[in-house]
């Protein structure tokens, strides 16, 4: 996929497809369960 130069909305639909956590969701899921806090998350990922 990389060698095709890919769009980002393409790179987001991968993702969705193949069932891959993106960094943001696992700090949330992280955050859930009490390893981080929500504001870590938010700090150090950008949410789009």
């Amino acid at each position: 996929m990389i060698v095709k130069n890919p769009t980002q909305d393409d790179l987001n639909e991968f993702v969705k497809e193949s069932a891959m956590k993106t960094l943001y969701d696992d700090g949330i899921d992280r955050a859930l369960i009490g390893k981080t806090t929500l504001e870590e998350v938010t700090r150090v990922v950008a949410y789009e």
